[in-house]
């Protein structure tokens, strides 16, 4: 764990720790003293808190519009004829001999993606057909390093048997052995995916089509919690103020509620809270509900007692957010 100390003249000192990863969550601690009171007068040291997320996440393959995980995927263009395989929902293009193109959109940008080709085919009795690809609408010239052929799917020894395509001069992929077709695995190393595109295009003759999915890991939502003080110096008897701002920085939609709580020591009166806050004696709950993708932010009233001198010990955390194919959950402290 990597700490980095920070002094102040009239703040505690405040202490802030990164993410620490393991297993299937990671937590983050930060540790810092929220007051120092000084003839009455009470100041505040400000720190950021983090919670962990997991550090695999799961891959889906997909053929058509949805959410996956929390990622609302859309599409344009000829992506309506579907067949399944293998409990796979595939989109089928270049029908009737006819150049046809589907484009996937993500609500947040993909890493680890690829595309998987089934039944490219070039045989000189009937025709030959290419796939080509393009990245945020730009085409992408596959490698030989990030292309696989046939397709190893340990779903499907049908796709297996499929004969290997070849890579044409401009890196698209191309049917090479006649017969039943070709399949093929094909990494985009790009590690910033927002749209990709899939064009059948026939080479000549009356080429039959292929179907296709699209693969990425789905990222795991990556929740930050921050604290921030009304304006200095805080005074006994004095309302003031903190706030209290969620923020889900990779913008992947968490699925389940995610709770911030806020043990408020006694030395602190609690004002009225904000909507989606709540509180049974001095803890405070506020609810961020499922589909959360950006900030949110609490303002939590407090006026100091006396008893708030010389200092107290304050504590928050937020803990939820899960989806069913990763879960965002983790804890962040300070006292």
């Amino acid at each position: 764990m990597k700490m980095q100390k920070t002094d102040s003249m009239r703040c505690a000192t405040a202490l802030r720790c990164l993410p620490v990863r393991k297993s299937a969550m990671a937590l983050a601690r930060g540790v810092a003293h929220f007051f120092h009171a000084l003839r009455g007068v009470v100041f505040l040291a400000l720190t950021s808190l983090l919670i962990g997320t997991q550090a695999t996440a799961a891959e889906v393959c997909l053929g058509e519009s949805g959410t996956y995980g929390g990622v609302a995927v859309t599409t344009d263009g000829a992506c309506e004829v579907k067949e399944k395989y293998a409990g796979s929902t595939h989109v089928r293009l270049g029908r009737f001999n006819l150049r046809e193109a589907c484009t996937f959109n993500f609500s947040v940008p993909m890493k680890n993606l690829s595309v998987r080709t089934y039944v490219l085919n070039c045989n000189p009795a009937d025709g030959c057909e290419k796939m080509v690809v393009s990245v945020n609408g730009n085409h992408y010239p596959f490698t030989a390093a990030e292309v696989t052929t046939p397709v190893l799917d340990p779903t499907s020894a049908y796709w297996n048997a499929l004969a290997p395509v070849k890579i044409d001069a401009d890196g698209n992929l191309e049917g090479a052995t006649p017969g039943s077709g070709a399949s093929a695995w094909a990494l985009v190393s790009r590690t910033s995916v927002s749209s990709v595109t899939l064009s059948h295009e026939p080479l000549y003759g009356q080429p039959n089509g292929t179907d296709n999915v699209v693969c990425f890991s789905v990222p795991d939502p990556q929740l930050a919690l921050k604290k921030e003080a009304s304006a200095a110096p805080w005074i006994v008897a004095q309302p003031a103020s903190y706030t209290l701002t969620l923020t889900n920085t990779t913008g992947a939609a968490t699925t389940a509620d995610t709770v911030v709580t806020d043990r408020v020591p006694p030395s602190l009166t609690i004002g009225d809270l904000p909507p989606g806050c709540s509180r049974v004696g001095q803890n405070v709950s506020c609810l961020v509900p499922p589909g959360f993708t950006s900030s949110a932010s609490f303002v939590i009233p407090v006026t100091p007692l006396p008893s708030a001198v010389p200092g107290v010990t304050n504590t928050a955390t937020a803990s939820g957010g899960e989806t069913p194919l990763a879960t965002a959950r983790g804890r962040a402290r300070a006292r």
